[in-house]
């Protein structure tokens, strides 16, 4: 059963808890369910709103037990975190509470991630994208700095304290975050009715989705100071597909400054652009969300310099590129799903004959292009 189900837009009661969710996910499991495998584990992923997904482990019998689900609130914001290191995990083994460092190595913080089973390895020296959503126990709302030092004394207005690390018999979890609402929205749970708030709370550590019952909300506005008691879930994904091959090595690597796929992977993240998109994408095409349209020739260079095999799988209709390199999917251009919570598969896939690839090398221009502003960025790095 979910470790912790937070009432933020569902507002389950003790008495009514399990046949609230029998009647809630009743309907949902047959309007939007979809079965999705990682080894030998199945799920059956549905999202019950916009920004709240489910997931249901599936027996050995192809049986689900609506009670037993996991459950996670999209905030569409993947932060950079390294070191990730198991606290406590479940007893299904599919899941528990990380510890996880901001990309600078400086704070660590602990995360229940319920979706971890979905990432083949986790290794201390590889970087991690995450998404964290923090469910509010308790909040207080300060209008100005000295109303906030009068109840906290020296306590620094955008503090964060991991509260779980310092448990006495276990930890957990739960955080103090201290900060500046910078932004702020009130939802509607399509599903309930219910109201919630989603804010954006600036502190001196990160930016953090805090979400918080209406009923904990009073006045509020952007600029004002929160003290929160939350509880800290978040999901969890490499920098890209077959990260375990980050420091392979390209085809003649020994002479050249860009050597490995890691070093690629970082390269193209600032030399993507609109030009270098497909066509089709190059108007909607934004810098927040650089690797969309950049399947095809992202694809073609990772072949080009890594060798292995071109595959393509169709997602909502569209055409999505990615390599297998030793045995192992690579996919440098992942981001875009992920941004936009879009689920897809490698399997099954089509993989490019020698035929086929003829068609990818007339990329032309594009495929030109991005390898022009690959050299350049390394040119660049080279004179600093």
């Amino acid at each position: 059963m979910l470790r912790y189900l937070s009432d933020v837009g569902f507002k389950f009661g003790k008495d009514d808890y399990e046949d609230g969710l029998m009647e809630l996910f009743g309907g949902l499991l047959g309007e939007s369910g979809r079965e999705i495998e990682w080894g030998d584990r199945r799920f059956l992923y549905i999202y019950a709103d916009k920004d709240v997904e489910f997931w249901f482990p599936i027996d050995s019998d192809g049986s689900i037990d609506p009670t037993s689900f996991e459950m996670h609130y999209n905030t569409n914001r993947w932060i950079d975190l390294s070191g990730p290191e198991w606290v406590k995990t479940d007893e299904s083994g599919i899941g528990g509470i990380l510890c996880l460092w901001d990309y600078n190595a400086i704070y660590p913080m602990n995360i229940c991630v319920p979706n971890a089973f979905c990432v083949a390895e986790l290794t201390e020296e590889k970087d991690y994208k995450c998404q964290i959503a923090c469910f509010a126990e308790s909040m207080e709302i300060y209008k100005s700095e000295e109303e906030f030092s009068s109840n906290f004394g020296n306590l620094n207005m955008q503090a964060f304290i991991p509260l779980g690390q310092f448990a006495t018999e276990e930890q957990s979890s739960h955080a103090h975050i201290c900060g500046i609402v910078k932004e702020m929205q009130k939802k509607t749970n399509s599903v309930t009715g219910n109201n919630y708030y989603h804010l954006l709370i600036d502190t001196h550590y990160n930016d953090f989705d805090v979400f918080v019952d209406e009923e904990l909300v009073n006045s509020i506005e952007i600029g004002d100071i929160v003290s929160v008691i939350a509880f800290m879930t978040g999901k969890i994904r490499p920098a890209y597909e077959g990260i375990e091959l980050a420091n392979k090595n390209r085809v003649g690597a020994e002479k050249k400054e860009l050597k490995t796929l890691d070093d690629l992977y970082k390269i193209l993240t600032k030399a993507w652009c609109r030009e270098t998109a497909y066509p089709k994408c190059q108007l909607d095409w934004d810098g927040s969300d650089p690797s969309y349209g950049q399947s095809d020739v992202t694809a073609m260079l990772v072949y080009t310099m890594f060798g292995g095999t071109i595959h393509k799988v169709s997602v909502n209709g569209e055409l999505h590129y990615f390599n297998r390199i030793d045995d192992v999917y690579v996919d440098l251009t992942r981001e875009h799903f992920d941004l936009c919570n879009i689920p897809f598969m490698y399997e099954p896939n089509l993989i490019y004959s020698r035929q086929n690839r003829g068609r990818l090398d007339g990329l032309g221009k594009r495929f030109e292009l991005l390898i022009k502003r690959v050299t350049d960025l390394m040119k660049n790095k080279k004179m600093k």
